[in-house]
């Protein structure tokens, strides 16, 4: 007769890692841009909810699955349209410049006088103390005015939220057959479990406050199913072995096709809520990883004791 095997693990006596305090700390960092240089200063506080484990990658290390988007774009694409955006401004206000030194050598037409009204409002006139020297009755040089939306962007760029490497418990190394089962009760949440950050980046030397939110998260478990959870815990090798995790949990009801491995792409996505120069608003990072797991269907035969004497 067949039947289902329930796995006892054999644990070590090692206790589970204790939650970290919250950290506070600050870096010093240099972002160039192709038309401007932004030192960016950052104060970071980070929170975590209580009760939950960390366990941190090796230093310098970066998982292969790692991912980042910005409103949906990659990093490099964001980079990229801030870069541009950046340039255009630029231009627009050596345009203005040239307006205003044809309004000095005399009046300009009315459609020059109605572009330079439309665009005049996203720059101003450059500190005459420092800008370059002019020819007599010629404007000082005109310097783009901080546009709160592109530094909010450019802060966000240099934003280092946690990579949500996922973690599936209990580790199929804990037992002699190195896997997990199908039907096992799995315990997942991610290795760094910060729900909130806020951090002030200076860019271009304007304070831009960053805070942001974690939302649910949400495990695509490489079967075609999707497990979202707001909260997670870790696991706790006292439970019951048939246990579900009360926040956070799947069992795997088929095999793989065509291999006895899952692959579990975790993905966290964070509302940030930016201000500077008295303007606010929101955008959205989201941030992926995945992990590869063993799984087999482990069976229990019982065979019958032919061989006892009567």
């Amino acid at each position: 007769m067949i039947i289902s095997a329930t796995i006892f693990y054999s644990l070590p006596s090692t206790p589970l890692s204790r939650e970290d305090s919250p950290v506070d700390f600050s870096y010093h960092a240099s972002t160039n841009t192709p038309d401007a240089d932004a030192k960016i200063t950052v104060d970071v506080t980070r929170t975590r909810p209580g009760g939950s484990g960390t366990r941190n990658r090796g230093s310098g290390a970066k998982s292969p699955h790692a991912h980042t988007t910005i409103n949906g774009h990659s990093t490099a694409k964001e980079s990229a349209e801030v870069a541009r955006r950046e340039r255009e401004r630029i231009a627009k206000c050596k345009e203005i410049a040239r307006m205003l030194t044809d309004t000095i050598d005399g009046a300009p037409n009315h459609s020059q006088a109605d572009a330079r009204d439309k665009a005049v409002h996203s720059c101003i006139v450059g500190d005459p103390a420092t800008a370059k020297p002019s020819k007599p009755g010629k404007p000082a040089a005109v310097a783009p005015a901080p546009d709160p939306e592109l530094l909010a962007r450019r802060a966000v760029l240099g934003l280092n939220l946690p990579q949500p490497t996922p973690i599936v418990e209990p580790s199929p190394n804990l037992n002699k057959w190195h896997t997990l089962a199908i039907g096992q009760p799995l315990w997942l949440r991610t290795r760094d479990n910060a729900t909130a950050m806020t951090r002030t980046m200076t860019v271009e030397g304007y304070p831009v406050r960053l805070t942001a939110t974690r939302r649910p998260i949400s495990f695509a478990m490489g079967d075609g199913h999707t497990v979202t959870c707001t909260r997670t815990t870790p696991w706790n090798p006292h439970v019951d072995p048939d246990a579900d995790s009360p926040t956070c949990g799947y069992r795997y009801a088929t095999l793989p096709k065509g291999g006895h491995s899952y692959t579990v792409t975790a993905t966290t996505p964070w509302t940030i809520t930016w201000s500077v120069l008295g303007k606010s608003g929101t955008t959205t990072l989201t941030k992926s990883d995945a992990t590869t797991i063993p799984i087999h269907e482990i069976l229990s035969v019982l065979v019958p004791n032919r061989g006892r004497a009567r």
